[in-house]
């Protein structure tokens, strides 16, 4: 079984405004470094009062990402859009997904080398177990490691580094492929 963590280091700041963004500020300082977005109403409205234009793609590809509620890769998100009669450049797909990473609306899961998996950051902190075999993503409830976890990040504190969030995946099989 694999496990890896990544911890965090950076500071956000706004792409468009050269100013770090209040909202994430707070977020941050509550320990967490995604903004909190419900609907994609919500995330649209996050997005606009940060200057940024409420396109027709990006309110497609939000769409997608609430309604499949799970990680999904650029790839499905195309092909969903296609489903729907939707056409979306492939590169305005990425850049988009760079954008709502960046800005905390999205997380992103790395499943395998070079296959991104992408979700709505949502209320509930979690991790995840992917299967090495078929792919699968599940969540797996980490709430009895956590502490350490944090304890860690206060370590981590006191010797100066400042760390903003972490991600906890487990590699292995699921039950279908035992």
């Amino acid at each position: 079984m694999l496990i890896r963590i990544s911890l965090s280091m950076c500071q956000f700041h706004h792409p468009m405004l050269s100013r770090k963004c209040p909202r994430m500020l707070m977020c941050l300082a509550l320990g967490r470094n995604n903004i909190m977005v419900q609907t994609t109403q919500s995330a649209i409205e996050h997005l606009t009062s940060l200057g940024f234009k409420s396109t027709v793609s990006r309110k497609k590809i939000l769409s997608v990402l609430f309604d499949i509620s799970a990680p999904i890769t650029v790839q499905e998100i195309l092909d969903t859009l296609a489903l729907q009669d939707v056409s979306i450049h492939k590169t305005t797909v990425y850049r988009e997904i760079d954008l709502l990473l960046r800005l905390g609306i999205i997380q992103e899961l790395s499943v395998k080398p070079l296959v991104k998996h992408y979700e709505i950051a949502c209320l509930q902190h979690h991790h995840h177990h992917i299967c090495d075999k078929c792919g699968k993503i599940e969540e797996i409830d980490t709430k009895p490691i956590e502490r350490s976890i944090q304890e860690v990040a206060q370590k981590a504190s006191q010797s100066g580094l400042a760390i903003m969030s972490h991600n906890l995946e487990f590699h292995g099989l699921c039950a279908g492929c035992k």
